[in-house]
């Protein structure tokens, strides 16, 4: 299990947090990128609903469907 379990290292020593390794300005930066992109991500979809409706999903799950469904018929992939 060691090596593989990055939880199991963390918590019997084998690896140092993060925090501890980069120091807490590192991680506060990176939590307010994540947070801002995550909340511009956000703002980007919905307006992009707004205006244009589920319709280009709804296409493009089927034509993916379509794709992968003959993929599957000519044996590149295996169901």
């Amino acid at each position: 299990v060691h090596g593989i379990d990055p939880a199991y290292d963390v918590w019997f020593g084998g690896t140092k947090l993060m925090w501890e390794t980069y120091g807490p300005l590192a991680l506060a930066v990176g939590i307010v990128a994540a947070t801002v992109s995550a909340a511009l991500a956000v703002k980007w979809l919905v307006s992009y609903l707004q205006r244009h409706g589920l319709s280009i999903f709804g296409w493009y799950r089927i034509a993916l469907g379509l794709v992968i469904g003959g993929l599957t018929l000519a044996g590149v992939f295996s169901a």
